[in-house]
């Protein structure tokens, strides 16, 4: 429990002091869930693979596969446990006036904080795919190696790059409405920075989920002028549909309405692509 809680505390506090709500939600969540995350899955995976147990699962390939079912599905129900302990965390912080409204401010008598809202179902999205992509990872580089410490290493490399690449630093989206505001999409910012780091952040599994929590965070601060999220109006709040594919009827910017749609699908993709090259290694494991 105490490695559930301390990773949830102190990203609390990374937002208290560092980063802003707004811009460092996505960041937080992931420190909150990569690394207590993978702490259960070490727990459960390294240590009870060295059990008289584990033997007798490996008796038939059908008790294997249930047994990695139930890791999968134990890391799940604890990552929306850690979500809702996290967005708790932060709404007590927020009802203390110590997270920031901004860079190094604390503006409570224009903005306010409302975690537990109507969009709370974009960072349960979010967290599923986190705990989805991080257990096919894992469970790829276990069928690779049986090596404990060079999974924490991973971690450990994994959480210093989603710092980065976590979707919070490097938000390229923002909500955007078509011209009869009928429709939220997610529309591209098409600039230098965008030019450089989208590309880039594509390739760390994690960002497209961070993408999806960093447009419930705008949500979740709310300008007390007009009771919506923070920098966009309340037009393009209305019909907040985010997990939507963007088309031609649906984008305002139709020549860059692949790339929120690439965002979309990557998370299926990295959790499929891990998954079956762990499938893959085992068998491989088997025959040699």
């Amino acid at each position: 429990m105490l490695f559930i809680f301390i990773p949830i505390f102190i990203s609390a506090l990374f937002l208290a002091f560092l980063i802003p709500g707004y811009q460092g939600f996505p960041i937080a969540l992931e420190l909150s869930l990569i690394p207590s995350l993978g702490i259960v899955f070490a727990t459960l995976s390294f240590n009870v693979s060295n059990s008289t147990m584990y033997k007798n699962i490996k008796v038939s390939s059908n008790n294997r596969f249930n047994f990695n079912i139930a890791i999968y599905i134990f890391m799940l129900l604890t990552s929306i446990l850690i979500l809702f302990l996290f967005l708790f965390t932060l709404q007590i912080f927020a009802e203390l006036k110590i997270l920031e409204t901004s860079w190094l401010s604390y503006d409570y008598s224009t903005f306010h904080f409302q975690f537990f809202n109507r969009a709370i179902w974009i960072p349960i999205i979010s967290t599923i795919e986190i705990s989805s992509i991080l257990f096919a990872m894992s469970f790829f580089y276990t069928r690779l190696f049986q090596f404990e410490k060079g999974y924490f290493i991973l971690l450990m490399i994994i959480t210093i790059l989603a710092l980065i690449f976590g979707g919070g630093l490097n938000s390229v989206f923002w909500p955007a409405t078509t011209s009869k505001f009928t429709y939220t999409y997610m529309n591209y910012q098409s600039d230098i920075f965008s030019s450089n780091m989208f590309p880039m952040s594509l390739a760390f599994p994690f960002y497209p989920s961070g993408q999806l929590s960093y447009v419930y965070s705008q949500f979740s601060q709310r300008d007390i002028n007009n009771g919506f999220g923070q920098f966009v109006g309340d037009k393009a709040w209305e019909n907040l549909r985010i997990i939507k594919w963007q088309n031609n009827s649906s984008s305002g910017d139709l020549a860059n309405a692949w790339r929120w749609n690439t965002v979309l699908l990557l998370p299926v993709v990295w959790t499929t692509l891990f998954g079956l090259l762990g499938i893959i290694a085992s068998h491989f494991k088997k025959t040699h």
